[in-house]
């Protein structure tokens, strides 16, 4: 996605970096104003992730094959969060 200049924001406990990208703990630890969140984690993290989402107030969210569950699609649409499921990479 960087490299179809789009502002990408690594985001994982367990790295300082990705790609050459600086990577975050968490969303909550990125500064700049986030618009879409891609979801690539298993759907047991998965929830808590929607609800930080939630949290920040972000209402676009694109669930990657592998990342889906019902409990995620239920808390998203009872918080007006707008999902797409579909892998990104495809439709770049």
């Amino acid at each position: 996605m960087n490299k179809n200049d789009y502002n990408v924001f690594p985001v994982n406990p367990k790295f300082e970096e990705v790609d050459g990208l600086k990577c975050y703990p968490d969303l909550s630890s990125i500064e700049a104003q986030i618009d879409v969140v891609d979801m690539v984690v298993n759907p047991k993290h998965g929830i808590k992730v929607i609800k930080e989402i939630n949290e920040l107030g972000i209402k676009y969210v694109w669930l990657q094959p592998g990342t889906r569950s019902q409990e995620i699609r239920d808390y998203a649409a009872e918080n007006e969060i707008e999902i797409v499921e579909d892998c990104i990479y495809a439709r770049l």
